[in-house]
C-alpha cells in the first residue's frame, strides 16, 4: 500500500503595487478611503522566473494602526517569463481582503496577511500562468510611503 499527497510548502513571492487612496472621513481613526492602482506578482521557481501585473480597485479602512483591505483586480493581465512579454485582456477577477497593523506611530512598516484569489470565465483561465481558480493564503511585510 502506498500514501501519495501533497504537502503544501510556503512559496514566496515578490509583490509590488502603486495605488492612490481617495480619503473619505479624514485621518482620524475609522477612515475610510477609496482608490485604484496597479499591483504585481513575481516569482522565482528553480531557474523559472516571472511576474504578472494588473489593474485593481480597493477600499481600506482604517481603525488605529490596524487597517482592513479588499482589492478586486482583473480585467487585463501583463505577463513576463523566460518566454517573453505577453497581454491579455482576461475575462479573470482577482479578488484580495487582507488585515495589517502597522506598530509604531509613523506606519512605516506594515505586518498582515489575507487571502486572494482568481476567478476565470470562459477564455481567462490561460491569465496568471495558468493558475487555477482558487484562494492562496498569504502573510506578509509591508513598507509603505507617502503616510
Amino acid at each position: 500500500m502506498t500514501l501519495e499527497g501533497a504537502i503544501p510548502l510556503p512559496l514566496p513571492l515578490a509583490e509590488a503595487g502603486i495605488s492612490y487612496i481617495f480619503p473619505f472621513g479624514g485621518p482620524r481613526p475609522g477612515s475610510f478611503g477609496l482608490g485604484a492602482g496597479i499591483r504585481s506578482l513575481g516569482y522565482l521557481v528553480g531557474t523559472s522566473f516571472g511576474g504578472y501585473a494588473w489593474p485593481e480597485l480597493l477600499a481600506e479602512w482604517r481603525r488605529g494602526s490596524l487597517v482592513a483591505t479588499t482589492r478586486l483586480g482583473g480585467g487585463a493581465v501583463a505577463g513576463y517569463s523566460d518566454s517573453g512579454f505577453s497581454f491579455l485582456a482576461a475575462p479573470v477577477l482577482i479578488p484580495d481582503l487582507s488585515l495589517w497593523w502597522s506598530p509604531g506611530r509613523r506606519g512605516f512598516l506594515i505586518l498582515g496577511g489575507g487571502v486572494f484569489g482568481k476567478v476565470s470565465f470562459p477564455g481567462g483561465e490561460s491569465a496568471l500562468g495558468g493558475l487555477s481558480d482558487s484562494l492562496i493564503i498569504y502573510a506578509g511585510v509591508k513598507a509603505a510611503f507617502g503616510r
